[in-house]
């Protein structure tokens, strides 16, 4: 008895160490760019490469690789209007780069993840019509998500570039919860 309560106590111990630290979190930065939406995502490689199955921190990002995370993005992330009609997406510029700063809304402080590789994607929403405004959609996103339950992907909306202002938090998207409206004009 004396050894399972050790052993219970020990990993509560080990459980709550790693629960203090977490682990990165990927995130997506929402802008206005006429009548379509530009999304600039960050992945840990870490969380990225469990997700697929194969180790991507110590590789290289080759034709190849680009070919399978273009792929990837496209299966895994589905915009749409508020009534259901599918938006455009276009995914570019795939890198991946070392450390990136994260912005945590409760704080207001940017935390650096050093050592960490992330990959790095930009993606062009529009809406089903070119005259519809692109303000508010729904967003299905699983990218890490489907393999990763612990996974999650902030979201926030830039300023307007050379306000000096900080991101607005818009949410959070979790294993539980991979559908969430975005809205890019949360004060109106």
């Amino acid at each position: 008895m004396k050894r399972f309560l050790f052993l219970a106590f020990f990993a509560a111990l080990v459980v709550s160490k790693l629960a203090a630290h977490g682990a990165p979190e990927s995130q997506i930065h929402f802008h206005r760019d006429g009548s379509q939406v530009i999304a600039e995502l960050q992945i840990p490689l870490s969380e990225l490469s469990l997700a697929l199955g194969q180790d991507l921190t110590s590789t290289e990002l080759d034709a190849s690789l680009r070919k399978i995370l273009h792929t990837y993005l496209e299966q895994r992330i589905l915009p749409y209007s508020t009534d259901r009609q599918a938006w455009t997406l276009e995914v570019s510029d795939l890198s991946f780069e070392d450390s990136v700063e994260e912005f945590e809304e409760s704080s207001g402080h940017h935390h650096d993840h050093e050592g960490l590789r992330y990959f790095h994607a930009t993606l062009s929403l529009a809406p089903p019509k070119q005259e519809q405004a692109a303000s508010k959609f729904a967003l299905d996103y699983t990218v890490v998500h489907h393999e990763v339950n612990s996974h999650r992907t902030r979201l926030y909306l830039e300023p307007e570039h050379g306000t000096g202002e900080k991101p607005i938090y818009l949410g959070v998207i979790r294993s539980t919860q991979t559908t969430v409206l975005v809205d890019l004009d949360p004060q109106g």
